[in-house]
């Protein structure tokens, strides 16, 4: 099957690049409470230099709630997901 960026309205026609990062042990370390999970200095810069691309897509996909995450992650103009998928908060708000 071929899909092309259209088949993916909530990318964009201008993204080339799509990142879709767990958060819990990918972006954080995995620790003993999730409250204690955060993401690294770093770490977070390069997202947000990366969220200001126009041809990159972030998403960071989680089982924690979509609000959670966001406030974990709290980059602005990136995607999340959070319950694996069943919450979902485009970078455009839908």
């Amino acid at each position: 099957m071929y899909f092309t960026l259209k088949s993916f309205r909530y990318i964009g026609d201008r993204a080339i690049v799509a990142l879709l990062l767990d958060y819990d042990g990918t972006l954080s370390r995995i620790a003993q409470r999730p409250e204690m999970a955060t993401i690294p200095p770093d770490t977070k810069a390069v997202l947000e230099r990366l969220a200001n691309h126009p041809d990159v897509f972030i998403a960071i996909v989680s089982g924690r709630s979509q609000s959670n995450v966001k406030e974990m992650v709290g980059i602005e103009g990136i995607t999340y997901a959070g319950n694996h998928g069943m919450e979902i908060n485009n970078a455009d708000g839908s």
